[in-house]
């Protein structure tokens, strides 16, 4: 992530805080890691948002944006080492995910990847990324408990919302992608890139 994004959350974890930077790094960093995303996530959801609607997919991609939300929260997956870099495979992500209308995954084989990656969630949840701080067992259990619920709200979604199947099966399949490539970056010793997303 940029410096001036770290600087900002570093300057919101205090006033929401305190200064207890060096009485409780641990809880400091988990905060600041937090603002960190929630600041690029509104920055690059505000040029999606922008180029979407301009070309009138504005539903289309709020389809994919859930549904990418709801799996990718819990288990994360693959990471860029620039904010440029994350936001301009973010906009190629949902490019491909509403515009691919050539790529139509059947049903059955969209099905078959969600309920893989619910095993995938009981398993890897959540994957590890290089700014996320420790977390306990506690909390990795509550999080397996959530990215298994966000797989069975997905699979509801497809089901229910027909209209949409494509978008979201396709939005699947790719997520799916990502976390094999994740997990297969974590098992051969990470990224060793010491730059940070």
């Amino acid at each position: 992530m940029s410096n001036y994004t770290h600087e900002i959350s570093i300057i919101l974890s205090k006033g929401l805080i305190g200064d207890t930077c060096e009485e409780d790094q641990i809880r400091s960093s988990k905060v600041v890691y937090a603002i960190e995303n929630v600041i690029e996530e509104i920055k690059s959801y505000f040029v999606i948002f922008l180029l979407f609607g301009l070309i009138g997919k504005m539903l289309e991609v709020s389809v994919c944006i859930v549904t990418l939300t709801i799996l990718r929260t819990w288990t994360g997956g693959t990471h860029m080492n620039t904010s440029l870099g994350c936001g301009i495979v973010t906009i190629l992500f949902y490019g491909v995910s509403v515009f691919a209308g050539f790529i139509s995954i059947p049903c059955v084989l969209t099905l078959i990847l969600l309920v893989i990656y619910m095993f995938i969630c009981v398993l890897y949840a959540p994957l590890a990324s290089v700014q996320r701080p420790k977390l306990g067992k506690e909390r990795v259990k509550r999080i397996k408990v959530r990215a298994v619920c966000g797989v069975i709200l997905v699979i509801l979604m497809y089901v229910c919302m027909t209209r949409y199947r494509d978008y979201i099966g396709r939005v699947v399949l790719l997520q799916f992608m990502d976390v094999v490539v994740a997990i297969l970056i974590s098992r051969n010793g990470g990224n060793k890139n010491d730059e940070k997303c």
